[in-house]
């Protein structure tokens, strides 16, 4: 949770995967962008974006899951809802997938940045 000048700007949820069930989360991150679609309509960027295009997973779609938690591929969608940005996104990390589901207020988007800026500051 994030908050700025005492409101709630964004909040984030990060979902990291198990062990050898790789392919899952790519299947969990199909899943929950069909529902946000019917949520919030066609999103503004839907992306799966080859970080490696030397991976020797690209043209092999049953290995996707280890291509991203390999950080070969990640996966990502953006939604702006005239309030609130929401982002979908799927990536590698120390050999295992993170899911995050990101809410920000698209109004307070620029406090929030003064926020953050102001508690990097005060940790010097």
């Amino acid at each position: 949770y994030v908050f700025s000048e005492n409101r709630l700007s964004s909040i984030s949820g990060t979902f990291h995967s198990e062990p050898f069930r790789l392919n899952e989360d790519v299947e969990n991150y199909r899943h929950l962008q069909d529902l946000l679609e019917e949520k919030y309509g066609t999103p503004l960027e839907k992306e799966i974006l080859w970080d490696n295009p030397e991976s020797p997973y690209v043209a092999d779609p049953q290995s996707f899951g280890m291509a991203v938690a390999l950080e070969d591929l990640h996966y990502r969608t953006l939604w702006n809802t005239g309030t609130t940005l929401i982002s979908l996104s799927l990536r590698g990390e120390d050999l295992r997938s993170r899911l995050i589901l990101h809410y920000g207020s698209s109004m307070l988007e620029e406090e929030e940045a003064k926020t953050l800026r102001r508690t990097l500051l005060s940790e010097l």
